[in-house]
């Protein structure tokens, strides 16, 4: 969740201060309602508008530290620093007045929010660069976009119904007027104390339905799709890095689980579209059972809904497990050739030669060097990526072994039959139920790739390692699921690439680090973006120890 919040007539309140000052200046009589609206309004009907426009700017400016916020959003504020929730102010204002002298109206506003404590570490924690004060309402609405904000409060209707407003952002009016202007598409909220209990302190047990961009009409039509049932509450899950997972209860009270898709649009990956594909595969093709099933699809919103799946995370893999996992692969290659496999889509990052592999993993080397946050975990990572990933990576390049297979036109291409892969296949994606067995679930990335790049993945994932003794065992049911005459094929390319993925998830553990790895985990909710940069640079670190042979 990224809340994006205005500033003028929003988070400040002018209306004592506008009323104040034009009487000060002889401008409305004392009888004039103490509000913003009135005085303009006043002004106006006189043919005044040219002072009501100085007004704005001697207000704005010189006399801005005398305004108040409005009651609750610096409470507001602080709820989300403490929630661990995104926000930033954006905020249509000029730099200098129409009309009068040319106070900096950004510096007065800046000075207000320091003055307030938004700035302050124990108040909202706001730093710099969440605070956006731009020169046109295009640029407000471009600020937005760029933000990714899942949700928009603003005082004026005609900014959340601007044609240019991102179409994936929630909008919620801010109206303190005792009636809000019915909007539609746009909720209404007239303090923020209700706006903190709608957003911040959503009860699952509560009757109606808030969380991130997902809409209420949204849930409601992916419900009825399946079980013609409204929603009565919904309750956010944690564990997701890259998409909101919530569970939703019918009217009736039956439960489910609806996924919500992270969709920036400068993504190449459509992990909506892929993870459909897949478990339309996997459930109706394949008849695999070990998968949520999946119960409705809506592309329009980019939803899913599954059956709710009782069980526990676990907490490590044992031999029986990745049994359970190999006959997972087993079943779905099993039908990789029937009709309709072509809807599955090349897995994320499918790669068919070694040269393809080095190429993935050369690029996000590459990604890495441009690290450029400026807290001190950001200093350390780009410490370690320049000081032992990179030194890292040349030694793997040019081991002898890696460079004779890449110098045999033969080696590079190895004669592989492509496996639809889970992707991203591990425990770390698994369910125990009560009865033991295991249910696997996340396929956003699955789809056409290379079965030693789906060995290697596995045996390199580091949530929850996967039996090191297992993996001859594995590599040998891969290769036979697949229809291989010999394993050895597979096993010498797994061998040459091992130390290649091994170094591939140091730079997955590091996508915190990035843009688009941070975006992705802000809009999945995760929670103090410093601490988990800490944590995943500390993971990185300590896998690349011990490292993993390549072949001799």
């Amino acid at each position: 969740m990224i809340i994006g919040v205005d500033f003028d007539n929003t988070i400040v309140c002018y209306d004592a201060l506008f009323h104040r000052v034009a009487v000060e200046r002889g401008l409305v009589p004392t009888s004039v309602a103490a509000t913003k609206n009135s005085v303009r309004d006043t002004l106006r009907a006189a043919g005044r508008e040219p002072e009501w426009t100085a007004l704005q700017g001697y207000v704005y400016g010189p006399r801005m530290a005398e305004a108040d916020p409005f009651p609750g959003v610096r409470e507001f504020f602080r709820a989300c620093r403490e929630h661990g929730i995104a926000v930033c102010i954006v905020s249509h204002k000029t730099r200098h007045p129409f009309i009068g002298e040319p106070y900096d109206l950004h510096a007065a506003a800046q000075d207000w929010l320091k003055r307030q404590g938004f700035l302050s570490p124990d108040g909202a924690g706001l730093r710099p660069e969440q605070i956006f004060f731009e020169l046109t309402k295009s640029a407000k609405l471009a600020r937005i976009a760029t933000c990714e904000c899942t949700h928009f409060i603003d005082d004026l209707p005609e900014i959340l119904n601007d044609p240019a407003f991102p179409a994936h952002t929630a909008r919620l009016l801010f109206s303190p007027a005792t009636t809000a202007p019915s909007v539609a598409g746009v909720s209404a909220f007239s303090t923020w104390a209700d706006l903190q209990g709608q957003l911040i302190n959503f009860s699952p047990a509560a009757t109606d339905i808030a969380d991130g961009a997902l809409q209420p009409a949204a849930l409601t039509r992916l419900l009825k799709l399946f079980s013609g049932e409204s929603p009565h509450s919904l309750e956010p899950l944690t564990g997701g890095a890259n998409n909101r997972v919530h569970r939703a209860r019918t009217v009736s009270g039956h439960d489910y689980i609806v996924k919500q898709y992270f969709t920036p649009a400068n993504d190449t990956r459509d992990r909506y579209l892929s993870e459909h594909s897949f478990y339309t595969f996997a459930w109706e093709t394949a008849r695999v059972r070990c998968i949520p099933e999946p119960l409705a699809w809506d592309e329009t919103d980019r939803l899913a809904a599954f059956a709710l799946i009782e069980g526990t995370r676990l907490e490590q893999a044992t031999a029986d497990d990745v049994t359970a996992a190999l006959d997972f692969f087993a079943q779905l290659n099993a039908a990789r050739t029937r009709a309709r496999v072509d809807a599955v889509r090349p897995a994320a990052e499918t790669c068919h030669t070694l040269t393809e592999h080095l190429a993935t993993v050369q690029s996000r080397m590459d990604r890495l060097t441009a690290i450029s946050g400026t807290d001190p975990i950001d200093a350390a990572a780009r410490s370690f990526v320049s000081d032992t990933l990179l030194p890292a990576w040349q030694d793997a390049l040019h081991h002898p072994s890696l460079l004779a297979a890449l110098s045999d036109k033969h080696a590079d291409s190895a004669p592989l039959p492509r496996c639809v892969s889970p992707s991203d296949f591990g425990f770390h994606n698994t369910l125990r139920r009560s009865d033991g067995s295991l249910v696997f679930f996340d396929f956003e990335y699955a789809g056409w790739d290379d079965p030693a790049k789906l060995v290697c993945d596995f045996f390199c994932q580091p949530a929850i390692p996967a039996p090191i003794d297992c993996y001859d065992n594995f590599v040998d049911r891969v290769a036979a699921a697949l229809g291989c005459a010999s394993s050895e094929v597979l096993a010498a390319r797994c061998r040459l690439l091992l130390p290649i993925y091994q170094l591939k998830w140091c730079t997955i553990m590091l996508n915190e680090f990035l843009p688009a790895g941070n975006r992705r985990r802000r809009f999945a909710g995760t929670a103090d973006l410093v601490a988990r940069k800490t944590t995943q640079l500390a993971k990185a670190a300590a896998a690349l120890h011990p490292p993993l042979a390549l072949a001799s």
